[in-house]
């Protein structure tokens, strides 16, 4: 029960920061979750009913692996090979320098820390954690070439810092540690571990395409198997005496390649299992660091310095000074490394310095190194205690709070909102929103034919509707827009159908006009649109009430063709209803394509891209809904 208790105890701490951060949004989301983890070690442990104690072997199954896998699942593609080799150098070349320089420097600063303890520990400092850079940059505007960066740096380095950690780790159990033999056990178990990711993602996918070609769509099926396979991947890889990590990074870089292959095709079930994906994540991102901030007063405590013979300012004047390092090595790494042409372009120029400091700061430290860290053992192989590995704790937690408290409060000044760079950007996206949509349009309208004709002019409408929302909020100047404009524009619209539909022949005049009048009446009584695709079946469902409309006694009785006629209009209404789902999802599947296109050409920032597609997954939601 313990382990329950103190479990449900970090997750309401994780929501109240939450709720906080919504309010106090000056401060970074894992600032606050530390802050609640020292105020839980205050609570006495009887009044808990518990003293619970962290097992180091659960957190690399239980956060690392889902976490490496989750980052690596929602990697930019496009991005990452526009900017593959700026990523890649920071994300391996960076990662490897800081564990052999900075665990050089350790070992020089503390001896009695083994050099392969401060190697792991160097290691586990090595992934970046970009929360707090995004908790920023939507505060402040930030180069968005540089954010593309950092990105892909931090879902690759969770990888190879990882990797280092680990095999440091094993180096300090075993005591020794020889260079060949060392290198070529990393190439096996690192490309064992690439294998069995491959193979195991190879056999999920094979297991989903059975389950469609079944006919089996099961929504807590689909996101139980997606849940479960980094946990599996991560198990059955370190059995065989591979590398989990890389297998779990190797499995979500292909479902970052091929995501329709393990997405089922039913919208709702992908909307359901992003959800789900993005819940987990961010509980477990939140508990590991409230667990930091829980460990903190219980380090302190202890007096660890003593019994090392380091003072309590030593500790942290050592926290202080490899800070300093990384700091250092980060912006040389980037000034070595980086053209200016990478991030700086003549339409957006952003000086060599900021963009230096920016890339060294937003280097925040976070999640992956905090449940690395915790992960070392309690004992070696030998029986005997893992050297110094309360002090290895405490200098970590200490090198992440000043790395996520310096990123909170200095990159602001970075990010300068008068800089006429970044109010570029912010023109340039608006220009691209609207272009986006006009190119769809544009493409709608090269292919439409006599037979959807009907069906093209609605969507097309509605895209006018979209980009005449989007002028009129643009230009409002403290006016609330009035949606019942774009419902009036709708309604015109949806007259123009029936009168193509009356013209060709497919309902009577009589119809006509008795659709007129009750899309007049629907106009009256409804205050808003209740759903983005709404307004626009109401044509449809007017055409569909056809058969419980009362035709006059003189065309009931007086022609035969009455019945035809009733059954023509409910197939025409049928049709129509098709045609514009068919129509509405290919737009929709146009918009994402172009906002990859934007995004790859640098003319939409990573964050508005993803709440573009996001708001994409919500409309196609929003169709499959009122099919």
């Amino acid at each position: 029960m313990d382990l329950f208790y103190f479990g449900l105890i970090m997750l309401t701490a994780v929501l109240l920061s939450q709720l906080i951060n919504h309010f106090v949004p000056v401060l970074s989301l894992p600032l606050i979750q530390i802050a609640f983890g020292v105020l839980i070690a205050f609570i006495p442990g009887d009044i808990l009913g518990m003293d619970f104690v962290l097992q180091p072997e659960l957190f690399f199954v239980l956060f690392v692996a889902p976490l490496v896998f989750h980052s690596a699942r929602k990697s930019d593609i496009r991005t990452m090979r526009r900017l593959i080799s700026p990523i890649l150098m920071a994300a391996i070349g960076l990662v490897i320098a800081i564990v052999f320089i900075g665990g050089y420097f350790i070992h020089f600063l503390i001896p009695v820390i083994p050099l392969v303890a401060a190697y792991a520990m160097a290691a586990a400092l090595g992934p970046t954690d970009v929360v707090a850079v995004e908790a920023v940059s939507s505060r402040a505007p930030m180069p968005h070439r540089i954010i593309s960066i950092l990105s892909g740096e931090s879902m690759i380095n969770d990888a190879s810092g990882v990797v280092c950690f680990q095999f440091a780790i094993i180096a300090a159990m075993t005591g020794s540690f020889n260079v060949f033999s060392g290198l070529l056990s990393f190439i096996i178990v690192s490309l064992g571990g690439l294998v069995v990711g491959i193979a195991l993602t190879t056999i999920k996918f094979i297991l989903i395409r059975w389950l469609r070609s079944q006919h089996i769509v099961n929504a807590a099926l689909h996101i139980a198997i997606g849940i479960m396979l980094p946990f599996i991947i991560y198990m059955v890889a370190e059995h065989l005496g591979t590398s989990g990590i890389l297998a779990v990074f190797a499995s979500g870089i292909l479902h970052a390649l091929y995501p329709d292959k393990y997405n089922p095709e039913v919208v709702t079930v992908n909307n359901a299992y992003e959800n789900t994906w993005s819940i987990l994540v961010f509980g477990l991102e939140g508990m590991v660091f409230v667990i930091l901030g829980h460990q903190l007063p219980h380090l302190i405590r202890a007096d660890i310095g003593r019994d090392l013979g380091l003072s309590g300012s030593m500790i942290f004047l050592c926290i202080f000074a490899f800070f300093l390092l990384l700091a250092a090595m980060r912006f040389g790494w980037w000034a070595m490394t980086v053209r200016q042409k990478t991030y700086s372009s003549s339409a957006h120029p952003v000086s060599f310095m900021r963009a230096g400091l920016i890339f060294t700061i937003a280097g925040a430290r976070g999640a992956i190194s905090m449940a690395s860290i915790l992960s070392i053992p309690l004992l070696l192989s030998d029986g005997i205690p893992f050297p110094a590995r309360d002090l290895l704790i405490l200098l970590t937690c200490g090198i992440i709070i000043v790395s996520l408290v310096t990123a909170n409060f200095v990159l602001p000044l970075l990010a300068d909102k008068g800089d006429m760079s970044f109010v570029n950007m912010r023109e340039l996206e608006k220009a691209a929103r609207n272009e986006i949509l006009k190119t769809v349009v544009r493409r709608l309208k090269a292919a439409a034919t006599p037979e959807n004709h009907a069906a093209t002019e609605v969507i097309i409408r509605y895209y006018y509707a979209r980009m005449n929302r989007r002028m009129a909020i643009e230009m409002k100047s403290g006016k609330k827009w009035r949606p019942f404009r774009i419902r009036r524009n709708i309604l015109i619209w949806e007259k123009e159908v029936v009168l193509h539909l009356t013209e060709t022949g497919q309902i009577s005049e009589t119809r006509a006009e008795h659709h007129f009048d009750e899309m007049e009446r629907l106009y009256e009584e409804n205050s808003k649109i209740t759903g983005p695709f709404r307004a626009l079946y109401w044509v449809i469902m007017h055409l569909h009430e056809s058969t419980t409309w009362k035709e006059p006694a003189t065309l009931k009785n007086g022609e035969n063709g009455a019945a035809e006629q009733m059954d023509d209009a409910e197939r025409a209404a049928h049709a129509l209803k098709r045609d514009i789902n068919k129509l509405a999802e290919c737009g929709l599947h146009m918009e994402q394509e172009l906002i990859k296109e934007m995004m790859a050409a640098g003319r939409l920032s990573p964050k508005t891209a993803k709440e573009m597609q996001a708001d994409i997954i919500l409309l196609e939601a929003q169709i499959h809904s009122e099919q």
